[in-house]
């Protein structure tokens, strides 16, 4: 299955030697849901705004596994910690950050080129997220584990060629929904008031996009021997669909504190096209390339954490999105870790008067 619809829309979005980063968090509670959802647990704040400075990271790593040949190899970004604001009301909140300082010397970790957009909505019983992932730029973290007598000193391999492009929609179903609050976590219009937790289903919906220009292997690996043909991976594509479930739960600690925790496990349905180093050089008679395709089982978890401190104008705190995907070639594989920290300050104030309506 080509990715090349994939690709090009991944190109559009591409802003060459700029680090973007916009998260967009949309709730779908409107007006009358304050009516529906349990006061006893849940506080809002209808008549307030909401401003947060915040600091934020990107993590990202991807392990490429040949267990009979080699340690796992893992490729990582040199990017950015972002700065920004963010804005809230009611069930709409916006942020944008920016890019302030490479995380690693770009002389012994090269650049990455990166652009990350996320849109998560946060409704009573429902939660999804959108999100779109270019990074271009990477080097062999663990090069030691692979290459003799290599030294901390020296420059890690980089292999600026390499890219990925990654699109993950996902949905979630929260059958507490009425008592437990992720607005609260996460967007903090809202409160929790009492500890609460819910179980979780929901589904996903995946496309990982990886190229480069030749094998992902380091030239003067210590295994050159063992190795096969497949094993030389340049490039290919994964489509994922999938179900999950698991839970969530708010803990709230002496009335101001929460702290929030949700772990959802799933199986994704991986269909997959790849080229080994030798497919991608050698065309066919028709002058395309024939690549090795399957479909696999593979693993997810999808994880949400957050400790917020909220009084009544002030508040603070921070949060971690992690997500974990495998991806299985033919005896080797990939496993995807992607994750994002925020700490964040937080003022309310009153909203104009042309927005808070008869409140």
């Amino acid at each position: 299955m080509s990715g090349s619809s994939i690709n090009k829309f991944a190109l559009f979005l591409k802003v060459k030697n700029i680090i973007i980063l916009a998260s967009l968090i949309l709730g779908s509670q409107f007006a009358h849901s304050a009516n529906v959802q349990d006061s006893i647990f849940i506080q809002k704040f209808p008549t307030k705004m909401m401003l947060k400075p915040f600091m934020a990271h990107n993590f990202m790593a991807i392990n490429y596994d040949l267990p009979r040949s080699m340690p796992v190899l893992t490729f990582k970004p040199n990017n950015s910690f972002d700065f920004g604001l963010g804005l809230s009301y009611r069930w709409f909140s916006i942020s944008y950050a920016i890019g302030v300082f490479d995380v690693g010397d770009p002389k012994k970790y090269g650049k990455t080129t990166d652009m990350d957009f996320v849109i998560h909505v946060f409704a009573k019983k429902h939660v999804a997220d959108i999100a779109y992932q270019n990074y271009k730029g990477f080097y062999i973290s663990n090069i030691g584990d692979v290459v003799r007598n290599w030294s901390d000193t020296s420059p890690y391999p980089q292999r600026r060629d390499l890219e990925i492009n990654s699109v993950t929609l996902n949905y979630q179903y929260v059958f507490n929904g009425k008592k437990l609050s992720y607005v609260s976590a996460f967007g903090q219009t809202e409160k929790q008031l009492r500890s609460v937790g819910s179980p979780i289903v929901g589904v996903t919906f995946s496309y990982f996009d990886m190229h480069s220009d030749s094998t992902l292997l380091p030239i003067n690996h210590n295994k050159k021997d063992s190795l096969k043909p497949d094993d030389h991976f340049v490039t290919g594509n994964f489509i994922c669909p999938g179900i999950k479930a698991g839970y969530a739960y708010n803990l709230v600690i002496a009335k101001n504190l929460a702290i929030f925790m949700s772990l959802v496990p799933g199986m994704t349905f991986e269909i997959n096209e790849f080229y080994n180093k030798d497919e991608f050089k050698k065309p066919t008679k028709d002058g395309t390339r024939k690549p090795t395709s399957s479909l696999k089982a593979n693993f997810q978890v999808h994880g949400r954490f957050a400790a917020v401190y909220q009084r009544d104008r002030f508040m603070f705190g921070g949060s971690f999105y992690p997500q974990y995907y495998t991806h299985k070639l033919k005896e080797a594989g990939f496993s995807f870790f992607t994750a994002r920290a925020e700490i964040f300050f937080g003022y309310r104030f009153d909203a104009p008067k042309f927005l808070r309506g008869k409140h």
